[in-house]
């Protein structure tokens, strides 16, 4: 069974830190035997609030915080995406006149094209 929350503006905080640790993390292989466990996190503000680490520790879990920017995926995939949907977003918009309202500024893409 799987277990969905989401916050009313669409990001990560304390609270959804809170109950991912408990419903999911806490339900990997060795949860339930209460194995001490590392968990990798960036710096995000969620992930490291002392509310975040007290809980943690009762799930015998140790924080790792990697600093900013030097994450793996940051490095090796997110970089080349955003560069890709930058390059992406510019033809769009450069592209026929009718991605411009009357008053001239640039029409929201619909979910196709951003897809």
């Amino acid at each position: 069974m799987g277990y969905v929350h989401v916050h009313s503006k669409g990001w990560m905080d304390g609270e959804g830190m809170k109950l991912w640790l408990e419903k999911v993390w806490s339900k990997c292989p060795g949860g339930l035997l209460k194995k001490p466990s590392l968990l990798v996190c960036d710096q995000f503000k969620a992930h490291v609030t002392e509310s975040t680490k007290r809980f943690a520790t009762k799930l015998k879990t140790q924080l790792a915080v990697i600093p900013g920017g030097l994450q793996p995926l940051d490095i090796s995939v997110n970089k080349l995406f955003k560069g890709f949907m930058h390059e992406e977003w510019a033809k769009w918009s450069e592209g026929p006149a009718n991605h411009v309202t009357p008053a001239g500024r640039v029409k929201q893409p619909s979910i196709s094209n951003v897809c």
